[in-house]
């Protein structure tokens, strides 16, 4: 594989950076043009604003989190082919490629390889801070391809263009692990950092101590999971849940970064955290730590981290759509009204504070529940001479890690290793604040898949279910028939990963196909 860059579009968005106005603009006839680009401060700057832009874009695109996205009903054909793991759609570059991945690492590479270039003109903090983003993008980009394509590919750097071969899973989490344990060191904690120009970084889309730390925690939670699964020899599945638990803590006393905690009840959860993409509100958001934000033109076009939420919500977000609109397939994700009633039972507030009204929409006669968690729309004008609008997108950011998931998350670990009396504490600190049946509550059956529950039930629409799944060994129950299908052979072949892309294979003899897609047709 081929991965050298013969050009770097640098887009300065204001949502990730208000107060860039000086881009670098980097049109190389050859690498050591790039290279020699790394003078100072707002160079560095503007590298890292494209690889933001870079994620923003490639973040929407994995296929796992359609293929476990809850719903009782999918009316997306590509979705559902997804879910159904039909090899014609599975196999698509759309949903194949792992180019993007690649090309983060890179400029990530380019940072770390270069950077020494502006230690004349930059203090050793403003060294630590770019070393730091780009060990953490490198980090999650490693995370992201083992969870994803399972044996991929670990570069050398950028100096290196001979073909890669693909290392194993257990290496790729490795890596990644590498990574962010070295940005947890270099990365100052969020709410502190600033730009080039001394602007506070708000957008919790950078790398922070607290970022790197919830990474990390998912990260060796995976681990821990992946080894029971495949086997893995020189990983110990309990020292990793343990490691996964300490990181989880550093969070959750506040050690890894102080700003975070529980919102106090789930409307105050909303409020704070989940209704707006605008990086001048993130300081308030507490409970979350790790996000990919939104962006919006002038005109409210764009919308660019595409959050799954949107492929759930119709009216009454959308003023311009009606309640029948949930019955048609521009509403790709849809829930049963008596599924949310059975899933948030008694006094959970959730079921009110996620849909809208779901007890008294449903005794009127609708059969699906109309998602409410994110509660206001972004609106373009498109024709000015009625003011007729069209919702162009929610005004959210894609939340990828929440400090309610991190509580759950330890509790899961805590589980695996024998201690249910820890994970119970966690568990139900999280059903408490939702005024939910503490456990062990009548629909309990064992305790890890109570904790399992309750993370599809806290973190309902925000893209973490199929990996929780995979991770709980839950694939056979909790996804579409075609998981329940595969053998024990299909999954130790890659069942659970995707498809390497044929783009990856041009010019390199030492890639090897997955071998579960490598046979189907």
């Amino acid at each position: 594989m081929n991965i050298k860059r013969y050009l770097i579009l640098l887009v300065c968005f204001t949502a990730l950076a208000s107060s860039c106005t000086d881009l670098l603009d980097v049109k190389p006839e050859d690498r050591q043009s790039i290279t020699n680009a790394f003078d100072d401060d707002s160079e560095l700057m503007g590298f890292l604003i494209t690889i933001q832009g870079e994620i923003q874009y490639m973040i929407q695109d994995d296929p796992h989190v359609p293929m476990g996205a809850g719903a009782d009903r999918c009316d997306n054909v590509a979705y559902s082919n997804l879910r159904g793991l039909v090899p014609e759609t599975v196999k698509i570059s759309l949903y194949s490629s792992w180019k993007e991945y690649y090309d983060v690492i890179y400029l990530s590479n380019l940072i770390l390889e270069n950077i020494d270039q502006a230690e004349s003109n930059m203090t050793a903090d403003r060294i630590d801070f770019y070393k730091g983003q780009a060990y953490f993008t490198k980090g999650w980009m490693y995370l992201e391809l083992g969870r994803i394509w399972g044996n991929a590919i670990i570069t050398e750097g950028t100096n290196n263009f001979e073909a890669y071969g693909n290392s194993t899973d257990e290496e790729v989490i490795a890596e990644a692990i590498k990574n962010l344990q070295m940005a947890y060191e270099l990365l100052d904690e969020y709410g502190t950092m600033k730009d080039a120009n001394g602007n506070l970084l708000t957008s919790k889309q950078y790398g922070s101590k607290g970022a790197a730390a919830g990474l990390l925690a998912h990260a060796y939670a995976w681990q821990g999971s992946m080894a029971e699964l495949y086997n893995w020899e020189n990983v110990s599945a309990q020292e990793a849940y343990n490691n996964s638990i300490e990181w989880s803590t550093k969070l959750i006393s506040g050690e890894a970064s102080a700003p975070y905690g529980l919102s106090s009840n789930i409307e105050a959860m909303l409020s704070e955290n989940i209704s707006s993409w605008d990086p001048a509100t993130r300081l308030a958001a507490q409970e979350s730590i790790l996000e990919v934000q939104n962006f919006y033109q002038t005109d409210n076009s764009g919308g660019y981290a595409d959050p799954l939420a949107e492929r759930y919500t119709t009216w009454p977000v959308d003023l311009n759509a009606s309640t029948s609109y949930i019955n048609q397939s521009q509403v790709t994700f849809k829930y049963k009204s008596s599924t949310i009633q059975n899933m948030y039972p008694g006094e959970d507030e959730r079921k009110g504070a996620y849909f809208y009204k779901v007890d008294s929409m449903a005794t009127k006669g609708y059969e699906f529940a109309y998602p409410y968690k994110i509660r206001e729309g972004v609106f373009r004008v498109v024709s000015q001479a009625t003011g007729r609008t069209l919702m162009t997108g929610l005004n959210c950011n894609e939340i990828y890690i929440r400090l309610a998931g991190i509580y759950l998350l330890r509790a899961e670990c805590y589980a695996k290793i024998g201690n249910a009396a820890a994970a119970t504490q966690d568990l139900n600190t999280i059903r408490a604040r939702a005024k939910a049946d503490l456990y062990p509550a009548p629909e309990d059956t064992d305790l890890q898949y109570a904790i399992f529950r309750e993370r599809e039930k806290e973190l309902m629409m925000e893209r973490t279910r199929f990996y929780d799944v995979v991770r709980n060994n839950y694939f056979r129950t909790e996804l579409s028939e075609a998981f329940a299908n595969l053998t024990n052979q299909d999954i130790q072949d890659g069942a659970l990963y995707l498809n390497i892309g044929q783009d990856a294979f041009t010019n390199n003899t030492l890639l090897k196909q997955n071998i579960y897609w490598n046979r189907t047709e």
